[in-house]
């Protein structure tokens, strides 16, 4: 087929997605929508393929996503037709050393890069429509068809000298940047064999992709920003590296001047008042974006999960529990999750309502979700700890500030409220002692107490009683009855805190244990999350100690 199968000039094409763009910027996302019914250019399908993905997977309604995947499948069905058919020696000669798309139009390489989009989307919806083995292999041979095109494309247009359109640009250096960046978070045994496959991962080298991404403009250029954001303003702050400062101000000034009304840049400008300790700021920036008009009501429940978050960090329990209420009530997405958060936060707004706390403890357990074929961690750590307040006469030890802990959210609250948080802690690790009817396990309880006091002394500057907490904490790990993850984490903590101090083989051990702590005992809550933050750890500290070397 040539290339005369584009009925719509490129140009055409492009400013009529960048329409959609907006629209779908200023939270107009059926109107989006419907701009692009009926099109059938390849980025029209990308991108009403991404739309429909996006409502999927926020509303997490089974129908939705049935239909999303058979929309996305004949959609898949249609962009076929359109890519370029060289026949089968040239499929089987690229296949060995790559394509040559010196002899591509540019319409045949946009649709090259839209149909990479679409096989992105399509393995992630394998991944979330199935429970079965089947259904996540075919996710896995997806993304691998998908990297090992995107790496084509990208060898080609970094090193053309043809003049190729910004849209192009930006789309192939989003695709190839972000599996580039996240692929370096797996553990390094894992990246090593495959890279022996041509798939490599290099966190420094994605950043700076995507920023280059997001420099040559175009459609894509958003995505690139949205990427920089995620990570810097989520992933960093959840697994303790360094943001940038800098990139990050920069980018949300300029999209959030561009797009004020955006639901997506309003959640990102949050984000970034959380990571500077101002959750009062993140807060009112989300009630002024729930105020907005947004007909996508599933995006919403973003905006009061955030809302949950910024009311623990401030210590809030009754707007906490408003917002854990609305999105139990009303959103599909970890039901288990919210109904725990309402009972964690009834209990510290209303403590004396413990046949509230009851009812919603008994409920947690019944809205497991599974997600390629398993549950989710977050769930089954909060049916175990449900449970627990339940078997231990209606009793958890700090459970608020340990959820704010595991989830990266104690670096959010302020230097005031954190005082407030280590007197409370250390009051109830008083009363383990001094109460000779203790409800809960003594030895778990006192431990994660040291764990979170451990976090709190080191956001507070003092290594040495951070430290000092920890190795307590390891005194008592083969003492653990039911809360065997305080010692994985207690392992990783050290090896943080020493490696800050430029102790690396001692940061190497405690890092090493932590990831490897699952042949001592078979399986602990959160691992899957200890585990991309140890790694991450782990190769950052590799990368720098390469760095002083050469």
């Amino acid at each position: 087929m040539e290339s005369n199968r584009y009925t719509v000039p490129l140009t055409d094409v492009l400013e009529k997605v960048e329409k959609a763009k907006d629209l779908y910027y200023e939270n107009k996302f059926s109107e989006a929508e419907k701009l692009m019914e009926d099109a059938e250019h390849p980025f029209y399908l990308a991108f009403k393929a991404n739309l429909v993905a996006q409502r999927a997977v926020l509303t997490f309604e089974r129908e939705e996503i049935s239909e999303a995947v058979k929309q996305i499948e004949m959609a898949k069905v249609v962009m076929d037709e359109f890519r370029r058919d060289d026949g089968i020696i040239s499929k089987v000669f690229s296949f060995v050393v790559g394509s040559d798309y010196d002899d591509y139009s540019d319409d045949d390489l946009n649709c090259e890069v839209a149909y990479a989009e679409m096989i992105l989307i399509k393995s992630m919806m394998d991944f979330i429509e199935g429970e079965s083995f089947v259904n996540f292999v075919k996710g896995a041979v997806g993304i691998n068809m998908c990297y090992k095109l995107y790496r084509e494309l990208y060898k080609y247009v970094s090193q053309t000298k043809r003049q190729l359109n910004p849209t192009l640009v930006s789309s192939v250096y989003f695709g190839y940047g972000t599996f580039t960046l996240y692929l370096s978070m797996i553990p390094q045994k894992i990246l090593d064999m495959l890279e022996l496959v041509g798939i490599h991962g290099n966190m420094d080298e994605g950043l700076q992709i995507l920023l280059e991404g997001e420099q040559a403009g175009g459609i894509t250029a958003d995505i690139c920003a949205i990427v920089l954001l995620h990570f810097n303003l989520m992933i960093c702050n959840y697994v303790r590296i360094p943001i940038n400062e800098e990139q990050t101000d920069h980018l949300l000034s300029k999209y959030t001047t561009r797009y004020p009304k955006s639901v997506i840049f309003n959640l990102l400008a949050g984000k970034r008042h959380m990571t500077l300790q101002d959750p009062r700021s993140a807060e009112r920036v989300y009630d002024k974006a729930l105020k907005d008009e947004c007909e996508w009501v599933f995006i919403r429940f973003t905006l009061h999960l955030e809302l949950s978050w910024s009311s623990l960090a401030l210590g809030d329990w009754k707007k906490a529990v408003h917002h854990a209420k609305v999105q139990y009530e009303e959103s599909n997405r970890t039901r288990t999750f919210f109904a725990y958060l309402q009972m964690i936060c009834h209990r510290r707004w209303k403590p004396n309502d413990v046949e509230e706390q009851v009812r919603l403890a008994k409920l947690v357990p019944t809205h497991q979700l599974t997600i390629a074929g398993k549950h989710l961690h977050i769930e089954k750590f909060c049916i175990r700890k449900a449970r627990s307040f339940l078997k231990n006469k209606n009793f958890l030890f700090c459970p608020v500030y340990e959820l704010l802990y595991f989830f990266g959210f104690t670096s959010c609250v302020d230097e005031r409220r954190r005082a407030v948080m280590m007197t409370e802690v250390q009051d109830a690790l008083l009363e383990i002692d001094s109460s000779p009817s203790y409800k809960g396990y003594k030895i778990d309880d006192k431990c994660l107490g040291r764990l979170l006091l451990a976090d709190l002394h080191r956001l507070n500057g003092d290594h040495d009683k951070a430290k000092q907490e920890l190795e307590t904490i390891l005194q008592s790990e083969d003492s653990l009855q039911i809360d065997h993850m305080i010692a994985p984490y207690t392992h990783f903590e050290l090896g943080y805190i020493l490696a800050e101090e430029g102790n690396i083989s001692m940061a190497r051990a405690h890092f090493n244990t932590a990831k490897n702590y699952s042949s001592k005992v078979k399986s602990y809550s959160l691992e899957d999350t200890l585990l991309m933050k140890t790694t991450t750890q782990m190769n950052r500290i590799e990368r720098e100690v390469a760095l002083s070397r050469s």
